[in-house]
């Protein structure tokens, strides 16, 4: 076993714990599932995306999955961790990755996610999104 080179009688920082489960051991893709449920506090949460998110998310470079993967898990840890949203936008919240935003809004028990995007034209689209649904 390698040592910290630091101090040779210590274990490396970065030594796994062979008594510890590493992951994803099968490395099976966990994906975004439909109706995927987190109990938090007594309470379980669902998410709830279409089929053309689901795809959309899918052909996403494995980086950039694996943060929006990891902040939808923090959406429904805590529906309430995204900024809410003022003006035309009002009633949805934005949930920060990097450069990204995830918006969503909160229906009771569901999350529904709006839109996921670069902050740079998220909020316009989705303003255009809403204004063609209320047309239909």
């Amino acid at each position: 076993m390698e040592g910290n080179p630091g101090d040779p009688g210590q274990p490396r920082a970065d030594a796994r714990d062979p008594g510890k489960s590493q992951g994803n051991p099968a490395g099976k893709d966990q994906g975004l599932h439909p109706g995927r449920a987190v109990r938090t506090s007594g309470v379980t949460q669902k998410l709830h995306l279409t089929e053309g998110q689901r795809e959309i998310l899918r052909h996403l470079p494995p980086g950039l999955k694996k943060k929006i993967r990891s902040a939808l898990e923090a959406i429904l840890e805590n529906p309430a961790a995204g900024k809410p949203l003022r003006e035309t936008l009002q009633g949805l919240r934005s949930y920060r990755i990097g450069n990204f935003r995830v918006v969503y809004r909160m229906e009771g028990y569901k999350i529904v996610l709006v839109d996921v995007g670069p902050r740079k034209t998220i909020y316009q689209k989705v303003v255009l999104e809403l204004k063609q649904q209320r047309r239909s």
